[in-house]
């Protein structure tokens, strides 16, 4: 996914802070797993919503869901 600005072109800073985000939340949807003594996540889905945008600008939420399974060898 890209963003673009008004004229058409990208908007690197907003790629790269959704990038991160979107591995946070993966990485912790991971870790949770984990502790429930998972070892494999299937039916992930990652969502974004923006908040604001206002004055105060815009904040992005990303949300990572997905069903924490044990998958036997």
């Amino acid at each position: 996914a890209s963003f673009a600005n008004c004229t058409g072109g990208r908007v690197e800073e907003y790629e790269q802070e959704l990038t991160d985000a979107r591995a946070d939340a993966i990485t912790e949807m991971m870790n949770k797993a984990k502790k429930i003594g998972a070892n494999a996540l299937v039916g992930v889905k990652i969502d974004v919503e923006s908040i604001g945008g206002d004055d105060s600008g815009v904040m992005l939420m990303v949300i990572a869901s997905g069903t924490a399974v044990v998958i036997e060898e």
